[in-house]
């Protein structure tokens, strides 16, 4: 598992829920996991739409990060490429 979450085990982002269930819709009175499990974190649509309108789990945690950061750890990580970085 810390193979694929690339997160120390037991830590927040080493749960599933985390990168595939964000936390990105309002609740009464927090915000709560949405219910669309996403196959993985979609750096272009946050990069064109914004964090606000296209949330992402890995900008969520790692807000000090910049997009060109979240590119890198796709590619190298998941092997997931954006439309800024060309598929070998």
């Amino acid at each position: 598992m810390q193979r694929h979450t690339r997160h120390p085990m037991n830590s927040q982002g080493s749960k599933c829920p985390s990168c595939h269930m964000p936390r990105i819709m309002n609740a009464l009175m927090s915000r709560a996991r949405t219910h669309r499990i996403d196959d993985i974190p979609n750096a272009r649509l946050t990069e064109q739409f914004g964090q606000e309108q296209s949330p992402n789990a890995c900008l969520m945690y790692h807000g000090n990060k910049s997009m060109v950061w979240l590119d890198h750890q796709l590619e190298t990580g998941w092997n997931v490429h954006s439309a800024r970085s060309p598929i070998p």
